[in-house]
């Protein structure tokens, strides 16, 4: 069920009633956060940069047969990369992300972290990790965040922490994990698998013959 929100900019907003936790306002691009059961203004962060993706909000797909619809986007930008992650629901209700990454796809769960950060700060590309159960991962990628924009609503907290570490690993069975380390005590693990685009069966996707 929608419900309807009025920006400080005067630009009413669909919602997601009971489900909305976070969301953007398209018009001015202040991020907000629900809370004491009402909206609490967070900050004004910059638009999303145009990098051509297929995918939209309200872009729909299944995944082993269960109907899911996009409904917000992070984009991350690092100093030398960058990543989507699409905030997707199945129409139970369970939530998941999809990763895109130059044109690679991921399917992204978050997991319950109950480790020190330390841990992870020391490790190279390249080192072999282990993380239970028994899955083992080498680095390949650590990346510092420069800037973080929003589209969308989320049915999660999304952190605004000026420093964000992401180290990135993977192995030989197509699995990942991604560790994000905000500031120096909070941590977020998710883990996921790579998938073809083909893969989520997407329909209403981007008119891209603009610009190819």
């Amino acid at each position: 069920m929608e419900d309807k929100f009025n920006c400080s900019c005067g630009y009413s907003i669909c919602i997601r009633k009971s489900v909305t936790v976070s969301m953007a306002c398209p018009s001015c691009r202040t991020l907000y956060c629900f809370g004491n059961n009402e909206f609490i203004k967070l900050s004004t962060l910059k638009p999303i940069t145009e990098d051509v993706s297929p995918l939209k909000i309200n872009t729909e797909g299944v995944l082993e047969s269960k109907e899911f619809r996009i409904t917000g986007r992070q984009q991350i930008i690092y100093n030398s990369s960058y990543r989507n992650l699409w905030s997707a629901t199945y129409k139970s209700g369970e939530h998941f992300q999809i990763g895109e990454s130059y044109g690679t796809y991921t399917i992204i769960k978050e997991l319950s972290a109950q480790v020190s950060p330390t841990k992870f700060r020391n490790l190279k590309i390249g080192k072999e990790i282990e993380l239970p159960p028994r899955h083992f991962f080498y680095v390949n990628g650590m990346h510092e965040m420069k800037e973080l924009a929003v589209e969308g609503d989320f049915p999660i907290p999304i952190i605004l922490q000026p420093k964000c570490l992401s180290i990135e690993l993977s192995n030989n069975k197509f699995e990942f994990v991604i560790i994000n380390i905000f500031g120096d005590s909070d941590i977020r693990i998710s883990s996921g698998h790579f998938l073809n685009f083909e893969d989520f069966s997407f329909k209403n996707t981007r008119n891209l013959n603009e610009w190819i």
